[in-house]
Order: C-alpha cells, then structure tokens, then sequence
C-alpha cells in the first residue's frame, strides 16, 4: 500500500491535488514496548515528537504492553490529549518529580482491595510499585475513556498469559490478551466480552456474580507485571512486602529491640511472630532452612499446647514433603498463627501510627501473607473459567456479547 501511495504522489506536482482510493490507504499502528517507567517516558516523548511532526492524526492505533500501558491509561483520560500532547508530555514531567504520594493512600488501596474475593498478588504489585512510580491512582476504568470526536489513536492494551506461554507452544493463539474500552478477550481466539464486564466472576461462560470494572491503577499492574526471571520476581516482590510492612513505626521499634537485643519483656509477641512468619518466607524462598524459625515461633508460643502440636508436626514432616507440599503447610501454618495465635486487638494498638488513623488489620497481613506463599496472580474466575468447550476458542465478539434476557448472564 505504502508504495502504491509513494507512486502517486511521485506523479503529483507540488500545487496538484491527489486523489486516492480508500482502499489505498494504510492502517498505521505505533507499537509501544515493555520496560517500566524507562518504557512510558519513551513512548510519551515519542508521541510528543509524532506531535511536533504532525503525523499523530494519520495513526489508526495506539498499543502497548508492561510500561507503555502506564502512559497510554494516563493519556486516555483526556479525549483531546492528541491535541495538546506536548502540554500532556509537561504534566507527565511534573507529575514524576513533583507530586507526592503517601503512605495512607497505599495503605487505603491495599485495605479497599482486600474487600474483593478476587484479591492477589496482583493488587499489592499495583499498591506497592506501580502506584509510587506513575504517582497516579487513577480510580477510572478503561471503558470510561470514551473518545466521542475520534481526535485520539484507537487504544489497546496488551498483555501475555503467562500461563499459556509456559505450558503451550509459543504459537498458541491464547498467548496474547488484548483490553480495549469496548471488549476484552483473545484476538488470535476471536474469544471477548465486553470491558465493562471485565472484573466480574465467571463459571462454565455464565456471570456468576456481576462486579465492577476494574481501575486503571489495576490495569497498570496487571499489563506491568510481566517480569523476567520468576525467581528474581519472587525476591524483589518479597522484599517490597516486607520492607513497606517493616517501614510501619511499629514494626521499625520491634526491629531496632531485635537488634539491640532487648529482653523479651519489652518485646509484643504478637509482632515478634509476625516477624518470624516474614523471616519464615525469606528463608524458603531462598533456599534456606526453615526450621530454626520453626523452632523459634515454638519458643515464642510456650504454653500454648495447640501451637505447639501444630508447629512439631510442621518439623517432623518437613523432610519428607514436596516442595509444593512445603508450601501448602507454610501457607496453613501463616493462617492458623495469624488467626489463632496472634491477639488481633493487641498488634493493632501495638501497630498504630500516630499519622495515620487506617492501619492495616491482622486479616489483611493475614491475606499477603498467604498469597506470598502460594504465590497468587490474578484471578482463575475470567470468561473462560471451567467454560464447557475449552477447547473450542474461536467464540465470535458477537456469540459472546448476546445477552439472555432472563437471567441477565452473559451466553458463551
């Protein structure tokens, strides 16, 4: 097309006028690459020079992936931003050197997200990394960024399942997932909803339970949390839990009595075991010996006959489990002790922040720390969960939008 285009214009003089064929015409898509904050500063300045050039109105679409989803969803917000795009560049710059963020609004995030039975690991990537970085909670939803004049490139935000890519071949048409603001789904399947139903609970191609759009800040973690090695994943996410909750002040004074090696009478055992149950995942996700830990929260919990038997079990069965055997009894033991064991009303005074009126619960704590363990991304309730042809992708957008007027589930 491109060169039939050329061609045409080599034979126009330069006060003629050229005429051309629809069908003629490219379909021009900017594609916008991974890498973080790295990758949303490029694709702005990118945008910003397409601007400067006068070629951003002669683009159809506008995709990104990872850190390119991070500008793109701020950029949306405003159907006009093509037009001012250097203004939109301006506030960027200002937004990531001058706006603050606090640790309440993390705090709320994190305590809001929990609410939903969809909650996971995916959330707290959202609250802890993505939202410090953009320094953006973007409470909208993608379906709300409405374009009426078309002025903008169509938006489409990409990501991998991850699951797909790992256990299929590489040319699994599941691989690539797409969410624009109209429907979300498998472009190589044909298999989509509508977005405004994207966060909604499915089981066998039927909506369970209908639940609000996710937010763009979810958004951002879920097309940013596509990370290199797993392993490495692990840690630095890992670290990022416990360092933001070892920031809390309580928490700071029960670390610096560890390290001047205060008696146990100034130490709060409920703390002390949430620290062990911290110490207890970085052990194992490095490899370590888990059981001096063990053993330290047994020490901790003398006189407790139940937590006792239950933490000599978890010893005289280590050596002898699977790894996922191992994890499935560390995320057990993490509940029982949080739920248990640990007095819910003494570790919240003890947590309080004289800053800060909304602290995190012991259930909350309770939740990250399970999902550590076990490792928890996303949700399994998407529109193809438990659906009764699996293996039957290719569902039309139409076969799947058709709504049943009696029930109000959507058919799949």
């Amino acid at each position: 097309m491109c060169k039939v285009l050329w061609d045409r214009l080599q034979g126009c003089g330069e006060n003629d006028k050229c005429y051309f064929h629809e069908a003629d015409v490219p379909q021009i898509a900017v594609l916008g690459s991974g890498g973080g904050l790295r990758a949303m500063v490029a694709l702005m300045g990118t945008l910003s020079e397409l601007g400067a050039q006068k070629l951003l109105d002669s683009i159809q679409y506008l995709c990104g992936v990872s850190g390119s989803t991070w500008c793109m969803s701020s950029l949306y917000n405003d159907e006009k931003w093509s037009l001012q795009v250097e203004q939109k560049e301006a506030e960027m710059v200002e937004k990531l050197t001058s706006k603050e963020i606090t640790f309440q609004d993390i705090i709320d995030r994190i305590n809001e997200a929990t609410r939903d039975s969809n909650f996971s690991l995916t959330d707290i990537w959202a609250a802890l990394y993505v939202y410090p970085v953009v320094r953006d909670k973007e409470t909208k939803s993608v379906s709300d960024q409405t374009d009426k004049e078309m002025l903008n490139p169509y938006p489409i935000y990409a990501a991998i399942d991850r699951w797909r890519l790992e256990n299929k071949d590489k040319h699994d048409k599941g691989i690539w997932f797409e969410i624009t603001r109209h429907e979300s789904g498998y472009p190589g399947c044909g298999a989509f909803i509508e977005t405004s139903k994207f966060g909604s609970i499915f089981k066998e191609g039927e909506i369970l339970e209908e639940r609000d759009e996710m937010d763009l800040l979810y958004l951002k973690g879920l097309c940013g949390s596509a990370l290199g090695s797993w392993k490495e994943s692990k840690k630095f996410i890992t670290s990022l839990i416990k360092g933001w909750i070892k920031s809390i002040p309580g928490f700071n004074r029960m670390l610096r009595g560890r390290a001047t090696n205060e008696s146990v009478s100034t130490v709060d055992p409920n703390m002390e075991c949430m620290l062990l149950l911290l110490d207890l995942h970085e052990a194992f996700n490095d490899g370590m010996d888990c059981k001096p830990i063990v053993n330290a929260l047994m020490a901790l919990q003398e006189g407790n006959e139940e937590a006792q038997k239950q933490l000599q079990q978890v010893l005289e069965n280590w050596d002898q489990q699977s790894e996922a055997e191992q994890v499935k009894t560390l995320s057990d033991l993490c509940q029982e002790m949080c739920l248990n064991y640990i007095d819910q009303p003494s570790l919240e005074e003890a947590l309080t922040l004289n800053s800060i009126s909304n602290v995190i619960s012991l259930k909350v704590m309770t939740i990250i720390f399970c999902l550590l363990f076990e490792w928890t991304w996303g949700t399994k309730f998407n529109f193809l969960h438990k659906h009764p042809n699996p293996g039957e992708y290719v569902l039309s957008c139409s076969a799947v939008l058709l709504k049943a007027t009696k029930d109000k589930t959507i058919a799949m």
